[in-house]
């Protein structure tokens, strides 16, 4: 049985030094972390959706997990992305790809 505190490793993204990126993401996080990665995803993206580049303010955006928790997908930074409500709708819809 794993523990809830276990994390994974962060990968480094392109632009990002790793010495900024948090250590590690818990898999199962709790409210509060996810209220602070969805913070940290916010202002990678300098609050601009990353369908369509709009700005979209923090309490209207959405968080996406590009590879779907269910499929294996993780809270890692490098795994979600910033998004309006309408490209949110059209990622889920198969309209526009990340």
């Amino acid at each position: 049985m794993r523990s809830q505190h276990a994390t994974v490793k962060k990968r480094e993204t392109k632009g990002t030094p790793a010495d900024s990126a948090p250590v590690g993401v818990p898999l199962n996080p709790t409210k509060k972390q996810k209220a602070k990665i969805r913070e940290d995803v916010f202002n990678r993206e300098h609050g601009h959706c990353q369908g369509c580049g709009r700005f979209v303010m923090f309490s209207d955006g959405h968080l996406h997990h590009i590879k779907s928790r269910g499929a294996g997908g993780s809270w890692d930074l490098d795994n979600l992305a910033w998004l309006c409500v309408e490209c949110h709708a059209n990622v889920h819809a198969g309209r526009i790809k990340l």
